[in-house]
């Protein structure tokens, strides 16, 4: 099953050192299922999100865009991984924060993830969750209220092939 992360997009598509050579982030993902997600940027007019497709250079001069760049470019990712390595070095990158396990943890709040010691692990901040806001996230929903609502944004970014 696919799990969900927010991230950077330079840390989605960039490398890190392991045992002294480079591997590319979006390696570490399943390639059959590979990973999708959504630019969380909030656009004045929904149109303007057309000209990454045809017109980047206008595009990054978008005032949303802008913002989005200089906040990061916060992004939510659905993936899953290869093998449990994989996994760990995802998630040992300190730009990845992980939302709730939509098996174990489909019951716990967003709102309790960055408020409560036991979710430290999953590195998901207020931040994270201001910038999910831009789907219509809020802190009371739980991760899979973030399943219909990526999805409705992006159809491939969900967090299974059945639902």
């Amino acid at each position: 099953m696919r799990r969900f992360y927010t991230t950077g997009l330079d840390t989605w598509f960039g490398e890190s050192a392991l045992n002294g050579r480079r591997i590319r982030h979006v390696d570490l993902f399943h390639p059959a299922v590979g990973s999708h997600g959504i630019h969380l940027v909030e656009y004045a007019d929904p149109a303007d999100a057309e000209l990454i497709h045809t017109d980047r250079e206008a595009w990054k001069q978008l005032p949303a865009v802008k913002d989005w760049l200089d906040r990061g470019a916060p992004c939510l990712i659905a993936t899953d991984f290869m093998d449990e390595l994989s996994e760990d070095l995802w998630h040992d990158l300190e730009q990845v924060a992980r939302l709730p396990h939509p098996i174990y943890e489909s019951t716990v709040a967003l709102d309790d993830l960055h408020g409560k010691p036991e979710f430290a692990h999953k590195k998901f901040k207020k931040k994270h969750l201001d910038d999910l806001g831009v789907i219509g996230v809020k802190g009371h929903h739980k991760v899979l209220d973030v399943h219909k609502l990526a999805k409705a944004r992006n159809p491939l970014v969900r967090l299974s092939n059945t639902y």
